[in-house]
């Protein structure tokens, strides 16, 4: 009879641990994902120091208000015109024009600080 009531509580006792743990994969805090929550969202159309330091870039939209519209997105604090510092860059041909370029699965890093140079568009930079 000893038996048999041991074994019910090791069952019991298997079957709690295994309830905690599978509780603990699907309800799991925030923390523990990536902190995309405080990525910063700038809307321009105007070259501009987006921000100084080191950062991550995660998407960038653009829309060209006027034929030949486009932007430079720079790993700079200034409008450097080097080819080595460009992070991301893009145009369109026409007015009213536009492309989303999605880098949240792989953000984009910067270190010296992210510098926009816009012609002709409007920019949305989300960026940490």
């Amino acid at each position: 009879m000893q038996k048999i009531h041991d074994s019910k509580q090791f069952i019991c006792k298997v079957f709690l641990v295994g309830f905690v743990i599978i509780s603990a994969c699907f309800i799991t805090p925030d923390f523990v994902f990536a902190d995309r929550n405080t990525a910063i969202r700038l809307t321009t159309n105007t070259s501009q120091l987006i921000k100084r330091g080191e950062g991550l870039l995660y998407s960038v939209s653009f829309v060209a208000t006027s034929a030949g519209g486009d932007f430079v997105l720079r790993d700079a604090t200034s409008d450097t015109g080097l080819f080595s510092d460009v992070t991301a860059e893009g145009s369109e041909a026409t007015s009213l024009n536009g492309g989303f370029q999605d880098y949240t699965k792989k953000p984009l890093e910067f270190t010296a600080g992210l510098y926009l140079t816009v012609t002709n568009g409007y920019v949305i930079v989300r960026y940490e």
